[in-house]
């Protein structure tokens, strides 16, 4: 299963408990094949995303002028994980 549909799934709460009892969580999960690094990624994003007030602030960031090319790629990267999981 991919990161962005084990989040879909099963939520970003239970996806980061997933992620910090990862051995508990491996035998007794039945998508125990999903990558752990790309759900990481994928939590960073939605963190990130949140520090910055949300998808829609987020989005609303990226059409102003004083971002920096480097800053706008960031999180229009994130903007792209977040949606993907919902």
């Amino acid at each position: 299963m991919k990161a962005n549909e084990f989040i879909k799934k099963y939520g970003i709460d239970f996806s980061k408990g997933w992620l910090s009892n990862w051995f508990n969580f491996s035998d007794g999960c039945p998508e125990n094949n999903v990558d752990r690094s790309e759900v990481e990624l994928l939590i960073r994003s939605y963190e990130f995303i949140e520090s910055l007030g949300g998808i829609d602030e987020a989005i609303t960031k990226t059409g102003m002028s004083y971002i920096s090319p480097l800053d706008w790629q960031k999180i229009n990267e994130a903007i792209t994980d977040v949606e993907s999981c919902q």
